[in-house]
């Protein structure tokens, strides 16, 4: 009876590494015979159901290969299936008889089945063959149709599971760094969806940036801050701060007696400019100095300068108009979300110094100005000072600029209960 039963218990142990191998057999057959059929089919004679199931297999495959075959990941490369998904994804462009809607079909698949491919595959001499000879950016440059919101979906994740694969030593397969004609297509393609009205679509692009940005490559970071593919952006994103400024004044100027809805589009706007501020402290958190600098300068010229302070002087004074001092306290709002926000100490004390200390000097100027006119009977009328309030000094004393060694990223260079915040309640009222 023993006997039989470790026959059994023997027979047992030697069909389980047989199913192993049938199986492998079987998934090497469907490989090869995925290859065979897609790198042949056509989109405008294909059964669009069969198309879409055996590029959904693709993964399946990559994914069980991964796991327990790891052999077979070297035949799905072999038999040629990535480049026919590629040449899949360019054909649809490429014939105009294609019905929109298996296009569609087809291009979803593939960019869900890459973007498994992605996240689900370890090996990591399959995604270095997968990402190399510039298929990644032929991958990325592949036309497909932006105006379909759920081909727009797709892609984006596409894109974003790629930068999830950047590193010190796979950026070489994303960015071309030649010297007479530099490209850098995952950072391009998705900064040109930065102001994109989809908000998914706006998370996802800063999440690309910001897996680009910490990698801190010198080569990279070149092409980030000087090329002319990508030197509008650190401008852009300044000027998209601006416009919630801009968008939040004029639905209150134009909000009607029962303006609920408004109300709404109010609280939207400044979410976004919530966001955006929150993007902007993201990217200081990285640490990149070049980048920091950047956007430092794109900051203190873009807003601070031409925007906040300007709005608060034209705001403040005795014969601002309703509108202007409504738009005095929008910025004044935009500055709160500022300040709680962002924790970047540079950007901190330049703020805090362009209100205080520089309305300080300018009161005193004033002051000067007017004692020794003050037999002049048209010095009042100088188009060059204005008739403010009342001058409130500043609540707090200069603040000093951090020395070199001192961590540029910290909660805050000041209390904000004791300076900055009973100014914003006044300016609020």
């Amino acid at each position: 009876m023993f006997g039989h039963f470790f026959g059994k218990l023997g027979i047992q142990q030697q069909t389980q590494p047989s199913n192993a191998t049938s199986e492998a057999g079987k998934w090497r057959q469907q490989i090869l015979a995925l290859g065979e059929y897609l790198g042949g089919v056509r989109l405008g004679s294909g059964s669009r159901k069969r198309i879409v199931e055996s590029v959904r297999l693709v993964s399946e495959a990559a994914v069980w290969s991964d796991r327990h075959s790891p052999e077979l990941l070297s035949v799905i490369i072999d038999c040629g299936l990535p480049k026919a998904l590629l040449r899949l994804l360019r054909e649809q462009q490429q014939r105009t008889e294609i019905k929109r809607e298996k296009a569609t079909a087809v291009t979803v698949q593939i960019l869900q089945t890459l973007s498994i491919i992605l996240d689900g595959v370890s090996d990591t001499h399959f995604l270095q063959t997968l990402l190399g000879d510039g298929f990644v950016n032929d991958l990325i440059d592949a036309p497909v149709d932006l105006d379909c919101e759920e081909v727009l979906a797709y892609y984006v994740a596409f894109l974003k599971a790629l930068s999830l694969k950047l590193t010190s030593s796979t950026i070489h397969y994303f960015f071309i760094g030649q010297p007479e004609c530099p490209k850098f297509p995952l950072f391009t393609t998705a900064i040109a969806l930065f102001d994109h009205p989809d908000s998914m679509v706006r998370v996802a692009v800063r999440a690309i940036t910001l897996n680009v940005i910490r990698i801190n490559d010198p080569d990279a970071l070149e092409f980030l801050l000087g090329a002319p593919a990508c030197a509008h952006f650190w401008g852009q994103v300044m000027h998209a701060i601006k416009d919630c400024c801009d968008d939040a004044f004029r639905l209150l100027v134009d909000m009607p007696q029962d303006g609920s809805a408004s109300w709404a589009a109010v609280d939207q706007v400044l979410e976004n400019h919530m966001g955006l501020l929150a993007y902007v402290n993201d990217v200081c958190a990285l640490g990149v100095d070049r980048i920091n600098r950047r956007i430092a300068l794109e900051f203190n010229d873009r807003l601070l300068t031409r925007t906040y302070i300007h709005a608060i002087e034209v705001g403040w004074r005795a014969n601002a108009t309703p509108e202007e001092t409504l738009y005095m306290q929008v910025v004044t709002l935009c500055l709160a979300h500022f300040f709680a926000i962002v924790r970047y100490s540079p950007l901190l004390v330049d703020t805090v110094a362009a209100l205080f200390t520089a309305q300080e000097e300018q009161q005193q100027q004033q002051q000067n100005h007017s004692v020794d006119s003050e037999d002049d009977a048209g010095s009042s009328n100088s188009p060059h000072v204005y008739q403010r309030r009342p001058y409130r000094p500043a609540l707090s004393p200069v603040i000093q600029s951090p020395q070199s060694n001192h961590n540029p990223f910290i909660p805050s260079p000041f209390e904000p209960s004791r300076t900055l915040m009973p100014w914003l309640c006044v300016a609020l009222e």
